[in-house]
């Protein structure tokens, strides 16, 4: 039952704004805000349109909601209409990355490949030191479906140094990523052995990331090589990559909840017809969902506050309090106490703001990640591809986690980092080469 008929007309004219002006400058579709905005519209704003779900009504103001979600993204295209500056930096790296050869070794990204292969191999050692691999959720998976979901809690909440757990959540997303993406592209089909060394690597790599035997890990770094395709190629053949790559993110995350439900379902219903509805609903519903449930909770526990967003509790000498936390005790108080109902940096912001006071906050927020592509200045050929790709990923983490989450553990703010100094890394080590490479026809030297 659509909920309200007006609604599915006003998004799909949204949605047909957005891809009038994306065909007719596809450039514009790599601005952070337009690409998160983009993303809402497909995950978010799909069910606040036209689905109806008896969660959603745990929201008293549930109309409001609906429409404050569809209406959100408008703000950002008049965002972009008034600063052509910054689409102007965004033409330039898709011009920039379209004009990088495919299927050829690059120096550059060789030096990369290889920082960035050390310090995954260090994170990852560090993280089996901790949870020792048969007992990661990804083993359990294979060898104890039946407990794999508590393996993975544990997997996720290891017992071990904070930096270690860190460092693992910035390996996943945005160490593996960037090094998936570069390994694709410095591929040289006219060198067999190393390539079958490289598509090796991937696999280890994919493996590594899939440890805690979460279902979307894995498929954010083929997504991830899907969106670095998108920049690479021309945009309707591009965009065709990156749904082919949310394709297998979709299928890997299907075969993995198979594979975990093996020793509680019979062999003759485990079939995909049975969890592609779930994933679907997971992927197209679920975001919406947890808004309304959030709101609800905050509703029902005495009104918005800042006490929901950490920094603004430490400033405001408040009880910070975990909210995706609290909200999974109360619909699910008997299941893990380490779980938790993530939920997009809009309805965070809304949590704490109010409907309007938190739509208001959350527009210049996304707005400012614009002016982070300015930074990209410095990164040059298939870096620029890579590091650029992973940071489009890692915004899309605020359709599922706080602002200051997607900060630092969805790896916005670490993207940047990481790819200054592996450019400058980079650099370094072309500039060695070339002092150390002697140069034709150069007057012999006379020892003195």
């Amino acid at each position: 039952m659509i909920p309200d008929p007006m609604l599915p007309w006003i998004y799909l004219s949204v949605l047909g704004i957005y891809i009038l002006v994306i065909t007719q400058r596809p450039s514009i579709l790599i601005r952070p805000s337009v690409f998160v905005t983009m993303a809402m519209i497909v995950a978010i704003n799909i069910a606040a349109s036209f689905v109806e779900r008896t969660h959603f009504n745990e929201f008293t103001d549930l109309s409001t909601l609906r429409i404050a979600t569809i209406l959100f993204p408008i703000p950002i295209l008049i965002w972009v209409a008034v600063s052509p500056f910054l689409t102007t930096h965004a033409s330039q790296i898709y011009s920039r990355c379209r004009n990088i050869p495919l299927w050829q070794e690059d120096r550059t990204a060789s030096s990369a490949i290889t920082l960035l292969s050390l310090c995954s191999v260090v994170i990852v050692l560090s993280y089996l030191a901790t949870v020792p691999l048969l007992k990661t959720g990804l083993m359990t998976i294979f060898m104890e479906p039946e407990n794999s979901y508590m393996a993975r809690e544990a997997s996720m909440k290891a017992q071990g140094p904070t930096l270690v757990n860190y460092a693992y959540s910035m390996f996943r997303s945005t160490f593996a990523p960037t090094l998936a993406i570069l390994t694709v592209l410095n591929m040289n089909k006219r060198r067999p052995v190393r390539l079958t060394l490289q598509t090796v690597g991937l696999f280890a790599l994919l493996f590594a990331v899939a440890l805690e035997g979460s279902r979307l890990p894995v498929g954010i770094v083929l997504f991830a090589v899907g969106v670095g395709f998108l920049l690479r190629m021309p945009f309707i053949k591009g965009v065709s990559v990156a749904m082919c790559a949310f394709t297998a993110l979709l299928l890997v995350a299907v075969t993995l909840s198979m594979l975990r439900e093996r020793s509680f379902v019979s062999t003759e219903s485990m079939t995909v017809e049975r969890y592609v509805p779930s994933i679907a609903e997971r992927v197209f519903v679920v975001p919406f969902e947890t808004g309304a449930r959030t709101l609800g909770y905050v509703e029902g526990t005495g009104g918005y506050g800042i006490q929901y967003i950490r920094p603004l509790a430490v400033l405001g000498d408040r009880n910070f309090v975990n909210l995706p936390l609290a909200v999974y005790q109360r619909h699910y108080p008997h299941m893990s106490d380490t779980g938790s109902i993530n939920t997009a940096f809009l309805f965070n912001l809304q949590a704490a703001f109010g409907l309007w006071g938190g739509w208001l906050i959350a527009l210049p927020l996304l707005m400012a990640l614009d002016f982070v592509m300015i930074a990209f200045k410095i990164a040059r050929g298939k870096l620029l591809v890579a590091f650029y790709a992973t940071f489009l990923v890692s915004v899309l983490y605020l359709i599922s986690s706080a602002y200051t989450t997607a900060l630092i553990t969805g790896g916005i703010l670490t993207t940047v980092v990481l790819m200054y100094f592996t450019t400058q890394f980079a650099r370094f080590r072309l500039i060695q080469r070339s002092h150390a490479t002697p140069v034709l026809n150069s007057p012999p030297q006379i020892e003195t």
